[in-house]
């Protein structure tokens, strides 16, 4: 038969069983602890990624929204003759990037309309050094603008002219992978025509 004798300081008598299987549980608390610890890395990565990647989308999907808003704003605000475009019987569009504050009330620039549509959610730049600014840190988003005739025409025999408006932005990861990705530039052209 066995012989009882107290384990450790301050410890009940036990078999020399009982002793071992705790020592066997107590270890087993610290390999979960190791696995966890290997496998938080992974796990971080994972949810940042599918962060990066609904924010990615959310990016996209505004680019989209602005755009197409900017296109009818430009589309209706095409401009015409020696006052507007300095060539008389000529159209163009209306100024597009904004080298001075946002007016998102009454825009009066194409830009103001995009930042009207990115004001939720997405970094912006509030002004950019040239009106034909391309995207960089300095100007993002930046926009472009071209008008043209298209080769339809209405009743009256006169072809449809058209606004065809470029929004670029420059998306950037919050994960670690920031040196794989880099800055993504996400550009969206939406034509529509002028109303007659």
């Amino acid at each position: 038969m066995w012989h009882r004798s107290p384990v450790g300081p301050g410890s009940r008598a036990t078999t020399p069983l009982r002793w071992l299987l705790r020592r066997v549980k107590s270890r087993g608390r610290g390999q979960s602890l190791v696995e966890f610890a290997l496998v938080l890395p992974m796990l971080t990565l994972l949810v940042m990624g599918s962060v990066d990647f609904g924010r990615a989308m959310y990016a996209v999907i505004t680019v989209n929204n602005a755009a197409f808003h900017s296109a009818l704003w430009a589309a209706n605000h095409l401009r015409y003759g020696t006052t507007g475009c300095g060539t008389s019987g000529a159209y163009c569009c209306p100024p597009q990037n904004n080298t001075t504050a946002i007016d998102t009330v009454a825009p009066t620039r194409i830009r103001d309309v995009v930042i009207r549509d990115f004001l939720v959610g997405l970094d912006y730049t509030a002004t950019c050094s040239s009106e034909s600014s391309s995207v960089s840190s300095a100007c993002n988003p930046a926009v472009s603008c071209s008008t043209s005739t298209d080769g339809y025409s209405h009743s009256s025999g006169t072809a449809y002219r058209y606004a065809e408006v470029t929004v670029t932005y420059r998306w950037t990861a919050i994960g670690p992978y920031d040196a794989l990705l880099g800055q993504i530039d996400i550009p969206r052209s939406v034509r529509l025509r002028k109303v007659p």
